[in-house]
Order: structure tokens, then sequence, then C-alpha cells
């Protein structure tokens, strides 16, 4: 029985190496401290574009909007900031981000955003935002999940939240910090399963970031849909080390299509802008992630895995509202937060079909993926 293999070239290898990249990527290096959040009275632009970084070692930049909507008494908190490894600019991973701060501050909240922060920058750049009025904080990615936790002690005042999954048992998390586990394998899971059916060699493949607990879900899920569909398929997989660099993700996808795979699905951000680029090059079906990314290969798009970041951040205002904010919130099919955007005109009826039903399966329980964020080997 045929079931799931890497890509074995000396490239591809050499990619699985590769040094741990920022989830959404960072474009600061060698930063040794973050200074306070700096204002500014313009709101984030929608083209990706952010304030003029404060004087600091961090190449970060910090943009605030102090428009409201309603009363100050009906809101939950004063101020909430978000903050990303990553550029908005991705279209992907971190505009999506962006998109959910955009949505709370239309609910009325004074909100701030700080992009491009270094790996080593994010406990400092925590601590620095936990000094001013911003009650509530989120970290998008799993750079967060460890610094969330340390803060989140110093400043009980506040709320915290990651979108990452946990780094310590659930017992251990406090009260005011909170980790958004986004079962992005479901959805995963119906993409390998929409690959088996479409796919003419009997070769597809997934090509994915840095080994972040989430990325290990989306090969197992992946795998997992396929083998479900045919027992038999070769899946094979990458994984690159990086969210930040397109021609990695360029070089992974074309050795993997020169290898017969047909079907290829990426969940890398802006590396995965690569795989697009390659697909488009060979005439391959590709599945985007972050984001409706059919725009990027119109005709080869089956579907792109999104992940509702805006729905995601309001159920945490929502749970401060009632009292159940903290801990592991899981999100999956069900709640709307991870979803599959519209399926391309290159899948079949037959196969939209059955993916719909998968979605539909998957949302009630009737199929339940294994999840798997330890191990993908």
């Amino acid at each position: 029985m045929k079931t799931f293999r890497k890509v074995t070239s000396l490239l591809l290898a050499a990619l699985m190496l590769a040094s741990l990249a920022a989830c959404g990527g960072s474009s600061s290096s060698g930063s040794s401290g973050a200074s306070a959040p700096a204002a500014s009275s313009s709101a984030p632009a929608a083209s990706g574009s952010s304030a003029a970084p404060a004087a600091s070692s961090s190449s970060s930049a910090s943009t605030e909007s102090t428009e409201s909507t309603e009363p100050e008494s009906d809101l939950v908190v004063d101020g909430v900031a978000l903050l990303l490894c990553g550029a908005i600019s991705d279209m992907g991973y971190n505009y999506g981000a962006y998109l959910g701060l955009e949505k709370i501050a239309e609910m009325g909240y004074r909100t701030n955003y700080t992009e491009n922060i270094a790996d080593t920058d994010c406990e400092n750049m925590l601590r620095a935002f936990s000094e001013q009025d911003y009650e509530l904080i989120l970290g998008h990615g799993y750079q967060w999940a460890e610094p969330i936790l340390t803060i989140a002690k110093e400043h009980p005042e506040k709320y915290y939240f990651a979108y990452a999954a946990a780094p310590c048992d659930e017992s251990e998390i406090p009260e005011n910090a909170c980790y958004l586990q986004a079962l992005e394998y479901e959805a995963a899971y119906v993409c390998g399963a929409v690959a088996a059916k479409e796919t003419k060699t009997g070769v597809v493949g997934i090509v994915t970031g840095a080994p972040a607990a989430m990325q290990v879900g989306n090969i197992n899920g992946f795998r997992e849909g396929a083998l479900s569909v045919n027992p038999d398929i070769n899946v094979m997989y990458v994984m690159t080390g990086t969210f930040t660099d397109p021609a990695k993700g360029k070089e992974a996808a074309l050795a993997m299509i020169e290898q017969d795979c047909d079907v290829l699905l990426h969940t890398c951000d802006a590396t995965g802008t690569g795989v697009i680029d390659a697909c488009n090059e060979k005439g391959v079906m590709v599945m985007g992630y972050g984001g409706d990314q059919r725009e990027l290969a119109p005709d080869l798009m089956a579907t792109s895995i999104v992940v509702d970041t805006a729905v995601g951040f309001a159920r945490q205002i929502d749970r401060i509202a009632d009292g159940t904010f903290g801990g592991i919130d899981k999100a999956g099919f069900n709640t709307g937060v991870v979803y599959m955007a519209p399926w391309g005109d290159n899948v079949s009826e037959e196969t939209v079909a059955f993916a719909e039903q998968l979605v539909e399966d998957i949302s009630s329980g009737k199929v339940v993926p294994t999840e798997n964020l330890v191990s993908y080997e």
C-alpha cells in the first residue's frame, strides 16, 4: 500500500533544514528590544501600508485608529492591539488578521497594530503594549505562544490572546490568556480528499512553512483526507522552514511537479505565492491558504483554506463579556472560523458535491479528522 512520502531531492532536503521563520514572516533581524508603541492619527490602510516605524532598534511599525462608532459605555474592553511578525501586504495570513482588527474597529473599539516584529522582540513588544492603554492584546502566530504565557502573569489586569497552539497544558494557562486553535487540519483533510478525487497521476502534495503545531496538523490532515479516498495514492510534502520566501515555495513546488504531482495545497503564507507561481507556469491545480487566493490563479485555484480571523477575534470579545475568556478556544468548521473558499470551475461537479457533503459531515461530527499536531513523519 502506498501511503505518504516526502520529496527526496537534495533541493527539498535543503528546504527541510532551513531555519525557522516567523509565521507570516519577519523583515526584522538582530533586534535586541522594542520601544513603546507609537500612535498615529490615521487608520490602517487596506493596501498594506503602515505608519513610519518609531525610532528604535526594531523595524516594526505601529498604526492606531481612534474612531469609535458606539458609546464608550457599550464597549467591553478599552483598546485593542494586534501584534504581527509578518506584513499585512502578504494578502493572506497577516492581512486576514488585519481585517479582523478592522472589524473590531468597526464595532467602535480603538485599535492599534504593529507588523514586522522580529521573533526575538515578541516578549519585549508585548511588555511595551501592556504598559500602554490597551486592554486586549492579540498576538497572531505561534511566536506569541510563550511570550503571552509570561506577560499575562505580569499583567493580570489585561487580556492576552494568541492565534496559536497553547505551549502548555490548559490548566497552566492564566485566566487572562487565551489561545485560539483554529482547526485548519479539518480544511486540510477536505483538500486532501479533493486532491485525491481530482488527480490524474495519483500523486498529490502539500507545501508548508515552519514546523509549528498547526502546520504539522495540516500535513497530517491533508494526508488522511487523501488516503480516505484512495489508500494507494502517493502523498508528498515539503516543510520549507519559512513563511516569507516565495522562491523556496516555487522551487519546492516545481520539484514536486517534476515527480508527477498534479494537485498542490500550500499553507505557507508568502512562501505559498511561489507555489502558486509554479502551478501557474506548469498548469497544475492548486489550493490556497489564509484567504481566498483565486485572483492569483483564476483558472487553476480549486479552493483555499480560509481562517476568518474577524470571527475568531470577535469571539474573544464576546467571551470576555460573558466571563468565558481564557484557556484554549478550539474553532473549526462548526464555528465559522475555518471554512473553504468557493470551488473553482476546474473542480468537477461531482467532486464539489462530495466536498460540500464532507464539510457538512465534519461540522456535524459525523466525520472526525485525526488531530495530530506533533509529528508528520
